[in-house]
């Protein structure tokens, strides 16, 4: 297979064994082969030389609607004939499929000092400066690489680490921005409404009640 490149796998136990299989021939990961595993089982994950990053099954919401189903046939209920599919509860991010992997060196280094300084005000043209090359040649490099320019590319990491912070803390959202390398609430607010269709506040309480009703 070419470099980079995924692998998906059924379970944690095969990636795993496709990890250790990597290291064994010499090859980098996720530089190289970036790899997702399901189940999300921290004595596996956890203790690989590189953890796993996993899908997580939510085995809590798995249960409780099997619970469901059980109930009904214990009353009568005929059990219905279709699958039904219920979502995952999202993937534990680990060493193993860092985001950060790229083929150009160059390019994930930026990448690197994008992510420790969202805080920070800082554009194409100060990471040219930082990293010596021209701000044209370094826009090259990342629409080679990642097909996209780094206003965006910052931008996405951005509007993702404000998402986290609004879904995962209680923080205002002033404060998100001032977090996340946005001038004023304002500012991030209007991006947040382009993303993800909702401002900060009604999104966090969107989340919120969603997570209650499963």
């Amino acid at each position: 297979m070419p470099h980079p490149t995924a692998i998906f796998c059924q379970n944690d136990f095969a990636a795993a064994w496709i990890l250790n299989r990597c290291l064994e021939e010499g090859w980098q990961v996720p530089e190289e082969f970036a790899i997702l595993g399901v189940d999300n089982n921290p004595l596996i994950c956890d203790l690989q030389p590189i953890r796993l990053s996993s899908v997580n099954k939510d085995f809590a919401t798995i249960a409780y609607e099997g619970c469901l189903l059980l109930q009904k046939m214990m009353q009568g209920k005929k059990a219905p004939n279709e699958v039904h599919l219920l979502q995952p509860g999202g993937i534990a991010v680990r060493a193993s499929t860092d985001a950060m992997a790229v083929a150009d060196p160059l390019v994930r280094d930026v990448l690197h000092y994008m992510e420790s300084n969202l805080r920070k005000p800082f554009g194409a043209a100060e990471l040219a400066g930082l990293f010596n090359i021209s701000e044209a040649a370094l826009q090259k490099r990342f629409r080679k690489s990642l097909h996209t320019t780094i206003h965006k590319k910052l931008m996405d990491m951005r509007l993702q680490r404000a998402a986290h912070l609004v879904t995962s803390t209680e923080a205002p959202v002033e404060e998100i921005a001032a977090m996340t390398g946005f001038c004023n609430a304002p500012h991030l607010t209007r991006g947040f409404k382009q993303r993800h269709g909702l401002p900060p506040l009604r999104y966090r309480k969107f989340q919120q009640s969603t997570a209650t009703n499963r």
